[in-house]
């Protein structure tokens, strides 16, 4: 009888402590979620592009390349969506309208479709026209700006494409507006 309730109780006491690591686990992989999701952003943490000048080059969806190197915008926003992904459909309005008021030599939107199509992306360009240069997401675009883990995503650069900001998810046209005037007042 006592080694029966010794071994209930040691039972007890490994279901007790296996409960423990099990949400210490899971509040560990929750605050790790949490910061990646919403203080990942680098602030003041200029990080230069490691491109070479060969593979400045975009091959826009319309079949136009664009150099980035040879933009003269203060400001560069390049922005990763799809044709599928809500919150993109949302932004892209939103990034119209910034392109609409400020002159490229100012600011210079690019949109990179993570579409697994480009045929998809030239329909939605038929129906929703862009004033903004449209690419398609390749290995050149993941050696300049790294892996995109999240649509959208969208990048702040200045004329000498040094990244100043990355966003992940949908960001208010109010915040990208203000990150804009704030660069071109400091420019």
């Amino acid at each position: 009888m006592i080694m029966e309730i010794i071994r209930i109780n040691l039972m007890s006491s490994q279901s007790r402590f296996i409960n423990f690591v099990l949400i210490l686990v899971f509040a560990v992989s929750s605050v790790g979620f949490i910061y990646l999701s919403f203080f990942d952003t680098p602030k003041n943490n200029s990080q230069p592009l490691n491109i070479s000048s060969d593979s400045l080059f975009i091959s826009q969806v319309n079949g136009d390349s664009l150099d980035l190197a040879e933009l003269n915008s203060k400001v560069i926003i390049v922005n990763f969506w799809a044709t599928w992904c809500g919150p993109c459909l949302v932004e892209i309005p939103e990034l119209i309208d910034i392109q609409e008021k400020y002159d490229t030599s100012d600011v210079q939107i690019i949109g990179i479709s993570v579409d697994d199509n480009e045929a998809i992306v030239k329909r939605f360009m038929n129906i929703n026209p862009f004033n903004y240069p449209i690419a398609m997401d390749n290995y050149a675009m993941n050696q300049k700006f790294g892996p995109v883990t999240s649509i959208p995503s969208t990048f702040v650069l200045n004329n000498s494409l040094t990244i100043l900001h990355k966003f992940r998810g949908y960001q208010k046209r109010e915040t990208i507006e203000a990150m804009i005037i704030s660069l071109l007042k400091n420019g």
